[in-house]
């Protein structure tokens, strides 16, 4: 385990509470790596991603990305819910309906 995925887990485990466990580097130019965090009894599968090479060390490009996916995650959310609308309920529409 390399000194700064250590770095790293310890971070993790900090801030999120519980164990990592079963850490699978993703082959990347980016670091990025999938592992299991076993926190209060259960295990939780989880994916952590680094800074981009070249672009410094700060965390204002990562706090960008993360409420980008955060919104798109919202947006698949509300994309499932909208396809379990039961057909029936746009019988006053008047729209064609394909037979299924």
């Amino acid at each position: 385990m390399s000194q700064d995925w250590q770095h790293t887990v310890s971070w993790i485990e900090q801030e999120l509470g519980g164990k990592v466990k079963n850490s699978r580097v993703q082959g990347r130019w980016r670091t990025a790596s999938f592992f299991d965090l076993e926190k209060d009894g259960r295990t939780v599968l989880m994916y952590f991603r680094g800074h981009r090479p070249g672009l410094g060390k700060g965390t204002k490009r990562l706090l960008l990305e993360m409420r980008v996916l955060q919104v798109l995650d919202q947006y698949v959310d509300a994309l499932a819910a909208m396809h379990k609308i039961d057909i029936s309920e746009f019988t006053d529409t008047h729209l064609w309906c394909p037979q299924t």
